[in-house]
């Protein structure tokens, strides 16, 4: 007689388990960032820096924002920023973002030293991914 309770009892455990997302394959986001690289490391004061976006979206989606802000100095003002409006389609898309590192370190508060750059993908006024890579300044 244990053994119907038992199969039952444990049934009901791998059923909550499976609803409650444990199990199975985790559902995937509709519209998120694959990844965000920089193509160097380090980078002197008034050098270019290109950043590769990639967006992964299920579905169609029309104004996506990529917003850019970065290299935030001592005053607390990002000295890299950047938005771009977007649409996607389904699958991975890849976005470059060029941009140019401010020339002088002494006018924008910056210091050789490591920086963050995030980069969040903005839907509908809201935020719904964001992923930060780090940087070095040097003179």
């Amino acid at each position: 007689m244990q053994r119907p309770q038992t199969a039952a009892v444990l049934f009901l455990v791998l059923a909550s388990a499976f609803l409650a997302g444990c199990l199975g394959s985790q559902s995937r986001e509709p519209l998120s960032l694959a990844s965000v690289s920089t193509d160097k490391a380090s980078y002197a004061f008034g050098s270019s820096i290109s950043m590769t976006v990639e967006v992964r979206a299920t579905d169609m989606f029309d104004d996506v924002t990529i917003r850019v802000r970065g290299l935030q100095n001592t005053m607390g003002d990002y000295k890299l920023t950047h938005r771009q409006v977007v649409h996607t389609s389904p699958g991975t898309q890849e976005f470059v973002i060029q941009k140019t590192i401010p020339p002088c370190s002494s006018c924008t508060k910056l210091d050789s030293g490591t920086y963050h750059i995030t980069v969040a993908l903005i839907y509908q006024d809201r935020e719904v991914d964001s992923k930060t890579v780090e940087v070095e300044l040097y003179q």
